[in-house]
This record gives C-alpha cells, structure tokens and sequence, in this order.
C-alpha cells in the first residue's frame, strides 16, 4: 500500500487499505483452508480437516512474525518442493496425458466462472507486489527511498 499513500494522501489511504486488508484475509483463510484440507487428505485419515487447518495458520504466523527477511527467504524457496511435486505427479499420471478426453464446449457461466477466479485472485495480489517486491533496508535515507 505504499503506493496508494501518494495517489491517496496520508489520511485517505485508510480506505483501500482497509479494503485490501479484507481481501487479503480472506484469501489468506481461504489458503490455511486448502493447505488444512491437503494435510488432512494425506495423513491417510489420522488428521482431521480442522487440525489441519489450524498447522497451517500457525504456521503461517510463526514465518509472518519473523520478519520480512525470512519471508523473502521462504519465497525465493518455496518454488523447490512444488517443482518436485509437480515432477513426482507427472511422473504418476504421465500415462494419461496422451489420450485426453474429447473437448467440451465451455459454456458462458464456466467461462465467466474461471474468469472471475483468475480475476479474484490477481485484483487481491496486485496491490500488494509493489510492497513485496521492494525490500529497502531500515537505514536507507528517505532520498533514495523516494528517487525514480
């Protein structure tokens, strides 16, 4: 929201941000949800949903309270495991990519439907890359920070 401050001013930008902050929960819960759901569907039944989802929240804190450093640390490997994922799973179902089934027509309602999935997800991350993709350290001067 760093940018909003400009366009917004210092006393009005309370309103996107609040609004942000919104969207921002509830993708944030809609992921402990699906990371829940996943660890639940592979502990073979010894893990309930609810347990699940409460791993990944705690989780998710515990990496959110160490600090940006730790988090951009995560980000830059995070891409490993679900590159080997994606591996191991293309090496399972690699047999299946060769006879698809025949196409159907998409519909209007599934077409709007995915397109409002996409939509959703990238209106909530756009307005806060600017913030993850800029890491100035604490001790930078304000001229810097402000240069173009």
């Amino acid at each position: 929201m760093v940018q909003a401050r400009y366009t917004w001013g210092y006393h009005l930008v309370a309103l996107p941000a609040l609004l942000n902050a919104a969207t921002m929960m509830g993708f944030m819960i809609l992921n402990c949800i699906l990371g829940g759901e996943t660890l639940a569907s592979v502990s073979d039944g010894s893990l309930s949903w609810n347990v699940g989802i409460v791993i990944i929240a705690v989780i998710s804190l515990i990496i959110s309270f160490c600090g940006y450093r730790v988090l951009n640390w995560y980000e830059r490997v995070a891409w490993l495991p679900i590159l080997i994922i994606f591996i191991i799973a293309l090496g399972i179902g690699g047999k299946h990519l060769s006879d698809p089934p025949p196409p159907v027509p998409a519909t209007a309602r599934q077409v709007l439907s995915f397109g409002s999935t996409i939509a959703g997800f990238v209106i909530s991350w756009c307005a806060l890359s600017s913030d993850f993709t800029n890491y100035m350290r604490f001790e930078t001067p304000r001229y810097e920070a402000h240069r173009e």
